[in-house]
């Protein structure tokens, strides 16, 4: 079966929000001596800010899912 353009679009949104969804609840599931320790691998010990974290997490999402072109669907369609 053949998606139409809205609904392969519909699917591109849906599939973008379920990843981003996914790497929110495995950050969230994380401890803070997990998070720490995941800097340490990376050699960015020295960058670990635990009252910006949220927001450089939010940062590292948005460039492994870039946000895609018209993500919000207009509800007419």
């Amino acid at each position: 079966m053949e998606l139409t353009p809205h609904e392969q679009r519909r699917t591109e949104v849906l599939l973008f929000t379920w990843l981003a969804i996914a790497d929110v609840e495995a950050y969230i599931a994380m401890t803070e001596e997990e998070v720490e320790e995941e800097y340490c691998r990376e050699g960015k010990l020295h960058m670990y800010n635990p009252d910006k974290e949220w927001q450089q997490r939010l940062a590292r999402l948005t460039r492994k899912w870039p946000m895609l072109d018209g993500f919000i669907l207009n509800i007419d369609e």
